[in-house]
């Protein structure tokens, strides 16, 4: 039936299907083994056992939150602090169970709590597990904002930003030791933002000196191991790198100053490309979905603007609140931004329209995902968590 719809490869790429040793002519015989030497032949067998049976088709459709219409707001789940601290950051791991969560909270009195989160059939158990020791102290006068922040892979370790001797500080979460820090010095001013890849082996840091270095970060049983001198300086701003994102799939790291983007390529540490605001408004953050579009928020002229990987400019809208923080769906197709006046603005990312809006009533400084199906808001002193309405 292949031969009779021509559905078929050149005789030689067949094996045993051409004797060269029959071949007089050397061009000819010379050129065939060229083929088969670069193209290859397919074999006449390919499995010498019986093939294995394909997987039983899997009826479950993972829900996601960010196109559900059954959305529910829990408040507040956890108090994370004694006092009035006001939360900042919020870092999140999966534990192994896949409905249980590791939760990591600073507030603006540097400290550190971490609690469990668990979702089961009907109903949410939190749980405060221990109170870390507060991370050394930022003697500047930077405001505290995830940025600063970033969580290894394992949930084990903190690396952090905006220390007073111009050092990026890895310090451990386990409550057994949480006394070990390691400080890593090499920039010529105060490190502001600091970015972590997926994989976790990357670690990039930027600073008020304007460059950013690219770090390869190891691990050995459990223990993370940064090199002391970073692989790549990165180059190109003329001002504090306010914002970064390292993506290895992608190879591409982001970073913003106030007026202007860099992409820099994470393995060679090449300069890609340069975008600037058509109107010269100051750039505050940005995000980059895996499918390689970049979101820019300004609060000069309180807009959102789409780019794609290349630098394009592609879309822009104007929105009615400032926004603390922003993060984009893991599908990547949504961005949540969170807003001073109290509301996490759902958009689509190809068009920016907002999708849904969900109402919190209190200024949310800091948000983060839950997998597909949660996403947990910090707000002044506690946490709220978003999530599907149980049925």
């Amino acid at each position: 039936e292949a031969e009779d719809a021509f559905n078929v490869y050149r005789d030689f790429t067949y094996e045993g299907n051409v004797d060269l040793d029959a071949i007089d002519d050397p061009m000819r015989k010379l050129s065939l083994e060229s083929q088969i030497a670069n193209f290859g032949q397919a074999p006449s067998q390919l499995l010498h056992k019986r093939h294995p049976e394909r997987n039983a088709l899997n009826t479950e459709i993972v829900k996601s939150i960010f196109h559900s219409s059954r959305i529910d707001l829990i408040s507040p789940i956890l108090c994370p602090v004694v006092g009035k601290g006001k939360i900042r950051s919020i870092s999140v791991k999966s534990c192994t169970n896949s409905n249980t969560w590791k939760i990591i909270t600073l507030d603006n009195t540097r400290k550190l709590v971490q609690h469990t989160l668990e979702f089961k059939s009907e109903k949410i158990v939190a749980e405060t597990s221990n109170e870390l020791d507060s991370i050394e102290r930022l003697t500047v006068p930077l405001e505290l904002h995830p940025r600063l922040f970033a969580i290894s892979n394992n949930g084990k370790a903190l690396y952090s930003a905006g220390h007073w001797d111009n050092s990026i500080k890895l310090s451990a979460l386990e409550a057994a030791l949480s006394s070990n820090m390691l400080s890593i010095p090499y920039h010529k001013d105060i490190v502001s933002s600091v970015s972590l890849t997926q994989d976790g082996k990357t670690l990039v840091s930027g600073s008020r000196d304007t460059t950013l270095l690219v770090w390869n970060v190891g691990g050995k049983r459990g223990k993370i191991i940064v090199r002391s001198s970073p692989s790549h300086v990165l180059y190109g701003h003329n001002d504090e790198v306010k914002c970064i994102v390292a993506n290895n799939e992608l190879d591409i790291c982001v970073s913003i100053s106030d007026n202007m983007c860099l992409i820099h390529t994470l393995r060679e540490g090449y300069f890609v490309r340069k975008i600037t605001h058509d109107l010269k408004a100051v750039f505050d953050s940005v995000v980059l979905s895996k499918h390689g579009y970049l979101i820019i928020y300004s609060s000069t002229d309180v807009s959102l603007r789409l780019y794609d990987i290349n630098g394009r400019f592609l879309k822009s809208t104007q929105i009615d609140t400032f926004i603390n923080h922003m993060v984009i769906s893991p599908d990547g197709y949504i961005l949540v931004a969170a807003g001073r006046n109290g509301s996490l603005l759902f958009y689509d990312i190809l068009s920016l329209e907002i999708v849904r809006v969900i109402q919190v009533g209190e200024e949310i400084f800091c948000i983060s995902m839950l997998g597909e199906r949660h996403i947990v808001a910090g707000i002044t002193d506690r946490m709220v968590v978003i999530t599907e309405k149980i049925l």
